[in-house]
């Protein structure tokens, strides 16, 4: 059987009819119809009787709320796909199902989706969907609105295969209002195929629980939404969090706190703080990486109240890098020699730590405003010409940037330089390169003799320990076509061998980048 159309519902007698008369209407005629009720007290059991040629199978059952029922319901089904349509909801036409599969033909995507028309009162709006991998990505991004949100799917338009369901252990029911959205979310994510349909499904009737619980919802959706972004913040300045509840500024998106973290403290204007912030404990803390993909760098922002500050990262026991940190406020990019997988675990030691106050008595090393890593995002890989020679500094800003993936301060006029042990730069090269050339020079603060640098592409070695001067010149290297990439991006990894700070600059400086060529 091809899909199973099934509606959850409790004293619901008033608005069953219209629902049940919509599904039973419909031309489509490779469907099942199931009605999952928590044992109504009102008169619901006379409009199932007086729909019985039209119902296929009705199902009794104490339930925890709507997605308990809803996962129960999984078990009951025979159809391929599903689709919840609530009491009250109807499809759209008599033609709603048949149009669908039409346009399907042999496409079996693990997700369907299209419009669908809110009712609120006798106010009709349409909400139109759109192909769910932008919505997915203005997520990501935390590019968010009131028309992103107007266009996510709703469950009544959505038709999902029952095997995908069961595979991610059907609706998280920790959510009471929002487990739909979620369960979209966490399907994109899983790798599923979202089709969109140019089709407007279904009449969504306004007024249910997430209308009447209002706050409830709300906190739901800032939840659902905040995880799945790399920029929680803007999800809560968008849904005015600050009302709700005051969350942490960190997700499994962006990469989570896991150990040594005080509770958020903030905004404390007086003190300079307008922002939320987090004290980390004086014997160390760890973050996990996000799980969306590799990571090259984390960034942490944060003040440093003690001298000879240094922190050094290792993951299960391996030394990632160890960097200075300047008293005061600080922002560090610190690039891993090596990406980082998916959901790993940093541990950072703080050289130094103090007792915060006689009150609080706080073991604490550094206040934390906020941290992120940067993924490396194979669809997203900035291109340059064959031949051309890309210089590096403040007048081409928005063409290189998207080059220097972690380890990199800020852009000069016509240089940037390499912080910490460790930089990356990222480039896709239309046609296969012979020769790779870059003008480097060395930090004048480092003696001669460990002014040198080792340079690998795609995790193999270029060149080991590089005599640089403090002058610029062109080094020229080889590439192996076994190891360049002309259909994907190439990652180049500078190790600088030692680093130094200039006079009056807090930063590590390593390896100064001039430019860039591949013939």
């Amino acid at each position: 059987m091809r899909l199973s159309v099934v509606t959850i519902t409790l004293n619901a007698a008033h608005e069953l009819p219209i629902t049940i008369e919509s599904i039973a209407g419909q031309d489509f005629g490779d469907f099942e119809y199931l009605v999952i009720d928590g044992q109504s007290w009102d008169s619901s059991y006379e409009v199932f009787r007086r729909y019985e040629r039209e119902i296929d199978r009705l199902i009794e059952v104490e339930d925890a709320g709507v997605y308990s029922a809803m996962n129960f319901a999984l078990s009951q089904c025979g159809g391929e796909y599903v689709l919840f349509m609530n009491a009250g909801d109807t499809f759209y036409s008599a033609q709603t199902l048949s149009n669908i599969f039409s346009f399907l033909g042999g496409e079996r995507p693990d997700v369907i989706h299209g419009d669908h028309v809110y009712v609120d009162k006798g106010l009709e709006l349409h909400k139109r969907s759109i192909d769910f991998s932008i919505t997915r990505k203005a997520l990501l991004e935390g590019k968010i609105s009131h028309k992103w949100h107007d266009r996510f799917p709703c469950h009544q338009a959505t038709i999902t295969k029952r095997d995908l369901l069961e595979r991610l252990g059907g609706y998280d029911t920790r959510y009471e209002i929002c487990a739909d959205h979620d369960f979209l979310l966490r399907a994109f994510d899983s790798g599923a195929k979202m089709k969109y349909v140019d089709e407007t499904i279904a009449h969504y009737v306004g007024g249910g629980m997430s209308a009447r619980r209002g706050e409830r919802c709300g906190m739901e959706w800032i939840q659902v939404y905040r995880s799945r972004s790399r920029y929680p913040t803007k999800i809560d300045r968008f849904f005015s969090a600050d009302r709700l509840v005051r969350y942490d500024p960190q997700s499994h998106t962006t990469g989570a706190k896991i150990s040594g973290f005080y509770p958020v403290e903030g905004p404390v204007p007086d003190a300079g703080l307008d922002f939320l912030y987090s004290w980390c404990a004086g014997d160390g803390f760890s973050v996990v990486s996000p799980r969306l993909g590799e990571s090259l760098s984390l960034n942490l922002e944060g003040r440093n109240e003690l001298h000879d500050q240094r922190l050094t990262l290792t993951s299960n026991g391996r030394l990632l890098t160890e960097m200075d940190v300047p008293v005061g406020p600080f922002s560090l990019d610190i690039a891993f020699s090596e990406p980082l997988a998916p959901q790993t675990i940093v541990e950072a030691l703080p050289a130094q730590s103090e007792i915060l106050g006689d009150e609080d008595a706080k073991f604490v090393s550094l206040l934390l405003r906020s941290f992120s890593f940067e993924l490396l995002d194979p669809l997203n890989v900035p291109e340059l010409p064959l031949g051309r020679e890309q210089v590096f500094g403040l007048r081409c800003a928005d063409t290189v940037e998207p080059f220097l993936r972690g380890g990199w301060s800020s852009l000069e006029p016509a240089h940037v330089w390499s912080v910490g042990s460790a930089s990356h730069l990222l480039l896709g090269i239309p046609q296969r390169g012979a020769e790779l050339q870059m003008k480097l020079s060395g930090n004048p603060f480092v003696a001669d003799k460990t002014r040198r640098v080792s340079i690998s592409v795609n995790g193999h070695e270029l060149v080991q320990d590089l005599q640089l001067s403090t002058t610029p010149k062109i080094h020229k290297f080889r590439l192996d076509s076994k190891i360049w990439r002309s259909t994907s991006g190439n990652f180049i990894t500078l190790l600088p061998r030692e680093t130094a700070q200039p006079p009056n600059d807090p930063r590590e400086l390593g390896v100064c980048l001039h430019s860039l060529q591949v013939d």
